[in-house]
């Protein structure tokens, strides 16, 4: 792995002992069929558009059921008090026209369970591939501390009982993946990727990207910079290069909207005192 992946995702951080549990036999052996695949097809055209709930559906495309995922793992981030973008990593199947990928990765924002402004939803799902979340889970605050911040019984019962919310889903397989096998994957997250996750996306040579809304004021796949191009991507010192990558966008972008507006149009109780936005 490169500099530049080690410092994203953790790679140099020291080893912990609050390691993942590990995978089931059936998952293990699902996930070990999907890598040895090297079908990178992509995924169906977007209809999400008028589509206004977040319940699954047989009838979605792919782009829209693996987004309802995201949006759940962006709504569990809302009731701790983070910023609720969600993002899951799909492997591809052997058959995309008849199989679905399998999530082998999730993750949420955990700015404020890490005090790491860089741990963003995107980042945690890469770093939970490929060292355990050695730069996420494993540096988390403990939840009786991250409870001290809640202003509410309702957030402070959250946070005392918050865990990886997916975990009852059988999300990750527990092992640790190569760098290589993303470009197996597609990544679907709730809101555009900021510049950094853009980048550091485009470093690890991610497959896909597929998101809901737009990142007006720091989108790195087309609304500020697009680093996702071919012209963006540029040799680094140590040799590798980044991969430009394709993007769909828009898919179920309105509920994504909407989760978002619920964090901004209420208080931040993890802010500090005097920053905290006061509601009469």
């Amino acid at each position: 792995m490169g500099g530049s992946q080690a410092l994203c995702f953790g790679a140099s951080r020291p080893e912990t002992t609050n390691q993942p549990q590990p995978p089931q036999p059936h998952q293990k052996k699902q996930v070990d069929e999907l890598m040895a695949d090297d079908d990178t097809s992509t995924s169906k055209k977007d209809d999400s558009s008028n589509l206004k709930d977040n319940n699954l559906n047989e009838e979605d495309n792919d782009d829209v059921y693996f987004m309802r995922q995201a949006l759940k793992v962006a709504e569990a981030a809302l009731a701790i008090g983070e910023v609720p973008v969600g993002c899951v990593i799909v492997l591809l199947p052997k058959d995309t026209t008849t199989t679905r990928g399998t999530i082998v990765s999730h993750g949420a924002n955990q700015v404020n369970a890490t005090r790491d402004a860089s741990r963003h939803a995107e980042v945690v799902a890469v770093d939970r591939m490929l060292t355990l979340g050695a730069s996420s889970d494993q540096l988390r605050l403990p939840p009786h501390i991250m409870a001290q911040s809640a202003t509410t019984p309702e957030q402070q019962k959250a946070l005392q009982e918050e865990k990886n919310a997916m975990d009852d889903d059988g999300w990750g397989s527990g092992q640790v993946y190569p760098v290589s096998i993303l470009s197996q994957c597609h990544l679907y997250v709730t809101c555009e990727p900021c510049i950094m996750c853009s980048a550091a996306l485009a470093t690890v040579g991610i497959g896909k990207v597929i998101f809901g809304c737009r990142n007006d004021r720091f989108g790195g796949c087309g609304s500020i910079l697009s680093l996702h191009t071919a012209t963006s991507v540029d040799d680094k010192e140590d040799g590798s290069t980044d991969k430009p990558f394709p993007i769909v966008e828009g898919v179920l972008k309105d509920q994504a909207v909407r989760l978002l507006r619920c964090f901004y149009d209420r208080e931040n109780f993890h802010a500090p005192d005097d920053k905290r936005k006061r509601k009469s």
